[in-house]
């Protein structure tokens, strides 16, 4: 997500330097900023949405670990003992 993050930031600085006078190419380069802007602001999202998938399903193990482990207690086999 950050090396797409460059890239975009990157193709917004190429455009917003001196490109050309005429109207049909201001618009253009109005219009591919906006655009990529808008790309930006998905990438922001995704990158958010993907952290926020990951400590769920962090949190998910922890809890299914301390289950286990309650369970194992509850039955003295913790740690994969079998007698």
């Amino acid at each position: 997500m950050k090396q797409r993050e460059l890239l975009i930031r990157k193709a917004i600085d190429a455009l917003s330097g001196k490109f050309s006078d005429d109207d049909y190419s201001k618009v253009y380069v109005r219009d591919a900023i906006y655009s990529l802007n808008a790309l930006k602001e998905l990438n922001m999202s995704a990158s958010e949405y993907a952290q926020r998938y990951s400590q769920k399903i962090s949190s998910a193990m922890d809890l299914k670990m301390a289950d286990d482990t309650d369970a194992g207690t509850w039955f003295d086999k913790v740690g994969n003992s079998v007698d």
